[in-house]
């Protein structure tokens, strides 16, 4: 076996300007990136809450809302019922 003499590290070469700041812009990019998809998720997470919050209040008007005329429904049914009854026993009364 032939070994190879080990070849000593060369030590970094020192960047450019240009390239020191195309990759500090570079990553802030991407950090810059990366708060956009927080904020998107955050966006999107309190939109659906709200129309949670929406599809449970018009659920609740729709429901109160029918309950209502049906309430009035009946109270007003009753007092026609009552004022016939009236005017029923007055004429089979005679």
């Amino acid at each position: 076996m032939t070994e190879q003499p080990e070849q000593p590290e060369q030590p970094e070469q020192p960047q450019s300007r240009s390239a020191q700041a195309r990759e500090f812009y570079a990553r802030e990019r991407e950090q810059e990136r990366e708060e956009m998809k927080a904020r998107r998720a955050e966006d999107r997470e309190v939109a659906h809450q709200r129309q949670l919050g929406i599809r449970w209040l018009a659920f609740r008007a729709g429901f109160y809302g029918t309950l209502g005329v049906a309430v009035a429904s009946l109270i007003i049914g009753i007092v026609v019922g009552i004022f016939w009854l009236m005017v029923f026993g007055t004429l089979f009364a005679l």
